[in-house]
């Protein structure tokens, strides 16, 4: 009996010893970060000659996509190893640390501890593999150009090569930006530099223009013996791959030219006459040959946003196949009648061009018994964007529930076919349910473009290089006031074009002195002038 007691009380104190290694269930929640002890090397030493990173830290650790989040400048390639070993983090490189280079590792979310995935606060490492060690740095922020909350996790890299490519080559020195746009790029020696910085969504460190956001600093950075901050970089999707045309297909009349990617503009010009419009597609041109011979030569020109161009002859056929019949519809915008100026406008899209319109087949009923056709003058047409404007000034006010009427034969497309009839109700703007905002703009800038935008984003209205600006007939609605800095003088926002070393023109964003940019508008209300200083 008394030896089954002494191995009964043996068990339990191996399975109390046992107990106390693991965790406690319950408790107060583990709020505190890993807190570092101590490296090898020190931060900020000199001369290390060893080939393994070796940090320790006061509890477990674990690792957070260390190969994304544990940036280590100068870079030393891909293969680097994390390994984690209790409370031990083991860095090594793939090949040696260069001699007499400043390396400065910056873990963001890398390490963590165990129970919580609390991260690691702060943890930076900077040593040197010769005596002396690099102390100079450049911060900035990174912009998104038309958003006004600054992007996440921006790599910004700088290069010193004349001969760098950003689209083919790695730079050497790079971090990523933080959640409020900052960045840092720290313990960088002396010299000549180009920064730039991209989203890099396929994480290989170029950039790729045609799905990742860039920008870049046209002049080169100076570094001597002083920091350089307070620098902007605005991110703008463009691509940058030169303009080539891709391919020219015909199927009956209609001829599809295709690029390798979206153009500005075009011109296409032939002996005989050819209906043409920039598809849906902006990488492609329809065009419509209405020629006798089953093919005839074209002059064709295309610039892309960049200014890159394609100057060529194409031919455009009739192939003898035939087409599948699409059914020619139209979107027809809302009217809106401003009854101060007495001016109804219409916006209408087509899906085909059309050829010709019957303006006795738009009219407007204010009642039964009278009717008014639409004068032939009131429609413009773009051809190429397959877009009709109505601007129409009427001699009378209209009353309420008036409706402007589009019989079948008011539009004729290119095959021949009508569009249906459609009416629309007539939407009055007045002074007494709209509202004025009046800004008062203070500014050394010599051409700006400001762009009034609705809730959804849309530009509602805009203006040029005044400055002071009534909006007049603003439904009530939630508004944001943008201004572009024109730097070109040429009326419209231009992006950012590294083949000429230009910037994208600078998109500054109206925050009232609440540092909010909502402006509320109210119905017979009048707001302003609001003050825009930039």
């Amino acid at each position: 009996m008394t030896t089954s007691r002494a191995l009964f009380s043996t068990i339990l104190l191996a399975l109390a010893g046992c107990a106390n290694q693991t965790s406690p269930e319950g408790g107060p929640k583990d709020l505190r970060p890993p807190r570092l002890l101590r490296s090898d090397p020190a931060h900020n030493q000199t001369n290390f000659k060893g080939q393994t990173i070796e940090l320790t830290f006061n509890e477990l650790i674990k690792l957070k996509d260390p190969q994304e989040e544990i940036v280590i400048v100068p870079s030393v390639g891909k293969g680097t190893q994390f390994k984690v070993k209790g409370t031990k983090l083991l860095i090594t490189p793939k090949t040696k640390w260069a001699d007499s280079t400043t390396y400065s590792i910056n873990f963001r979310e890398g390490v963590q501890d165990v129970t919580e995935s609390n991260i690691a606060q702060n943890l930076q490492l900077a040593f040197s593999t010769g005596p002396d060690i690099d102390t100079l740095k450049v911060s900035g922020m990174v912009k998104d150009v038309f958003k006004e909350e600054p992007p996440e996790k921006i790599t910004v890299a700088l290069y010193s090569a004349d001969t760098f490519n950003i689209f083919n080559h790695e730079a050497i020195y790079f971090t990523r930006s933080l959640k409020n746009g900052s960045f840092i790029l720290s313990n960088l020696k002396a010299g000549t530099y180009t920064l730039y910085a991209f989203d890099d969504k396929n994480k290989n460190r170029k950039v790729d223009s045609r799905n990742e956001k860039y920008g870049f600093l046209p002049e080169r950075l100076v570094l001597n013996h002083d920091n350089i901050d307070s620098l902007e970089l605005y991110l703008y999707l463009v691509d940058s791959r030169p303009l080539r045309l891709a391919s020219t297909r015909a199927l009956a009349e209609v001829n599809t030219i295709r690029f390798n990617k979206p153009i500005e503009s075009y011109t296409l010009a032939g002996k005989q006459k050819s209906v043409h419009f920039l598809a849906n597609d902006p990488s492609e041109i329809t065009a419509y040959y209405l020629g006798k011979p089953d093919s005839l030569s074209y002059h064709l020109t295309a610039t892309d946003t960049l200014g890159q161009k394609v100057d060529t002859t194409i031919y455009l056929k009739r192939d003898k196949r035939k087409k599948i019949q699409e059914k020619f519809t139209i979107n027809i915008g809302d009217p809106v009648f401003v009854k101060e100026e007495k001016q109804l406008t219409v916006t209408i899209n087509f899906s085909k061009p059309i050829i010709r319109f019957n303006p006795d087949s738009i009219v407007i009923r204010p009642d039964t018994a009278t009717s008014y056709p639409l004068p032939e003058k009131a429609l413009q047409y773009d051809s190429a964007k397959r877009l009709a404007k109505i601007k129409w000034i009427l001699a009378d006010s209209l009353p309420a529930k008036t409706k402007i009427f589009f019989r079948p034969t008011a539009f004729v497309s290119i095959d021949n076919d009508t569009s249906k009839a459609d009416s629309k109700p007539i939407e009055e703007l007045n002074l007494e349910n709209t509202g004025l905002l009046t800004f008062d703009i203070q500014t050394k800038e010599p051409a700006f473009i400001c762009e009034l935008l609705n809730s959804n984003g849309t530009v509602a209205a805009t203006f040029a290089n005044q400055r002071k600006y009534t909006f007049k007939y603003l439904p009530p609605e939630t508004y944001r006031l943008r201004v572009i800095i024109d730097t070109n003088k040429n009326g419209k926002w231009d992006c950012a074009n590294i083949l000429t070393n230009t910037p994208a023109e600078r998109v500054i964003y109206y925050k009232g002195t609440n540092k909010k940019g909502d402006i509320t508008m109210r119905a017979n209300w009048e707001q302003g002038p609001l003050l825009f200083v930039f």
